[in-house]
């Protein structure tokens, strides 16, 4: 938004300026937000009977002269505004009706430009705000928007259009990366020069890093991790003991979707799904409808058991009940899984270690490190796992960490493992973290 620098791509500092719309200045703030910075008393209005300060953003100030005392003289006085400021007259102006009508805080007011009388017609409430047209004002009820003039809602956003680089000209208009917004329109930004905006712009070998920056981007050569045996052990074993095969249930209308996923790199077999079932769900088995796998009724309460011969990569299959359920109800069902993995996996794993080269680069943008695994196979791989075990000084959990991909969380220390169908050609996966990461640490991975 506001608080990054479109020709850099960073963000700016605390305190710099920015455009909080297209005709006021803010400050950044240490989360990157645009605020309004107001100025106090710029200028002098009528409020009811007394002259008043406004600040630059609308708000009223102190009262500078009370209009409703007597002059010295014991004169009636009037607060008139003429000449872009206001004062009290001691003479009763002379007004032809030359209406105008505006919102000034939360008040609506006409003013008659040919005397500078103001009568204030409306005072809106906190949940409402004043709106002025050409015929009078009104109050109309709060929008989220309103404290940002200038700005439009776009979802739980409020942009100004005029030069937001996600939001040009309208919600979802977004500028690529070598553009900026301008009056609402996306225009080049000058000086700008893109060395590559993702990976096919490089050669064989590199990889695409701060895409699509006008100053930064550049093409990196792949730095090839080291897959040693004992890296590999220690994985399998890891992943092992977690558990091979993942069981997640999502539920949709009266429908109950399990999702079985291997995790490992060969078949595993006789896999079975224990899975006891809320009474909120079924009070009876006989109440269920299973699709897509044999299964088994172990007590009518309900406890159902499935079972999957043999799982190479994804199962899914079905359970209906007999009406509309909660997606809450997902944390009612307690699934206990066990399979046999009597292959050796340790051996089918450094078989694709043969085939696989894993590279590692990484960037900082001054808010968080991206990673890229850049996976290139010599030959075409089929249901490939990739197992990533994070190390404490990049991540203390899993949810520290903006993942991307097809990934399975198997551990919160964390464990992540990534899954590709097909692997024949170099892909890429990446994930981030809100901080700056050293080398040292990276080199741990």
């Amino acid at each position: 938004g506001a608080c990054c620098d479109s020709g850099s791509g960073l963000y700016r500092g605390e305190g710099s300026s920015c455009a909080y719309n297209s005709s006021v200045t803010g400050t950044c703030t240490a989360a990157h937000r645009c605020v309004q910075v107001c100025t106090a008393n710029v200028a002098e209005r009528c409020h009811g009977s007394a002259v008043t300060y406004v600040d630059s953003c609308g708000a009223w100030g102190g009262v500078v002269d009370d209009c409703a005392l007597p002059a010295s003289d014991g004169a009636n006085r009037t607060c008139v505004e003429q000449a872009g400021t206001a004062s009290c007259a001691e003479e009763a102006p002379a007004c032809t009706g030359e209406y105008s009508f505006a919102c000034r805080a939360n008040d609506g007011v006409r003013v008659d430009a040919s005397c500078g009388l103001v009568a204030t017609l409306v005072q809106c409430g906190s949940d409402q705000t004043c709106e002025a047209t050409a015929s009078g004002v009104a109050c109309r009820a709060r929008a989220p928007c309103d404290d940002a003039p200038g700005t439009i809602s776009c979802g739980t956003r409020c942009v100004d259009p005029l030069s937001s680089r996600t939001d040009c000209g309208g919600c979802g208009r977004a500028c690529s990366e070598t553009q900026q917004c301008v009056q609402g329109a996306c225009a080049p930004i000058p000086g700008c020069n893109v060395v590559c905006d993702s990976n096919a712009q490089c050669g064989a070998g590199e990889v695409c890093v701060y895409a699509g920056d006008c100053t930064l981007s550049q093409c990196q050569a792949v730095n090839v991790l080291a897959q040693d045996a004992a890296g590999v052990a220690n994985l399998t074993e890891a992943l092992t003991q977690a558990g091979l095969v993942q069981v997640a249930v999502t539920i949709q209308g009266p429908v109950l979707t399990y999702t079985l996923t291997n995790l490992g790199p060969a078949p595993v077999a006789n896999v079975t799904v224990t899975s006891t079932i809320g009474k909120v769900v079924a009070a009876h088995a006989s109440g269920l409808v299973v699709s897509g796998a044999s299964y088994a009724v172990l007590q009518e309460d309900p406890v159902l058991r499935f079972s999957v011969p043999q799982l190479a990569t994804t199962k899914r299959f079905t359970v209906t009940a007999d009406h509309t359920l909660d997606a809450s109800y997902v944390n009612l069902i307690v699934n206990d899984v066990t399979y046999d993995a009597t292959g050796d996996l340790l051996g089918a794993w450094n078989a694709t270690k043969e085939a696989l080269t894993i590279g590692l680069n990484s960037e900082y943008d001054g808010n968080q490190t991206t990673f890229h695994l850049t996976l290139t196979p010599s030959k075409t791989l089929g249901g490939l796992s990739v197992p990533l075990e994070i190390p404490k000084c990049l991540a203390q959990k899993a949810a520290q960490l903006q993942l991307n991909g097809d990934y399975h969380v198997v551990q919160d220390d964390p464990l992540i493992v990534w899954q590709f169908d097909r692997l024949d050609a170099p892909s890429e996966i990446t994930f981030s973290v809100p901080k700056n990461v050293s080398d040292d640490c990276a080199a741990t991975i």
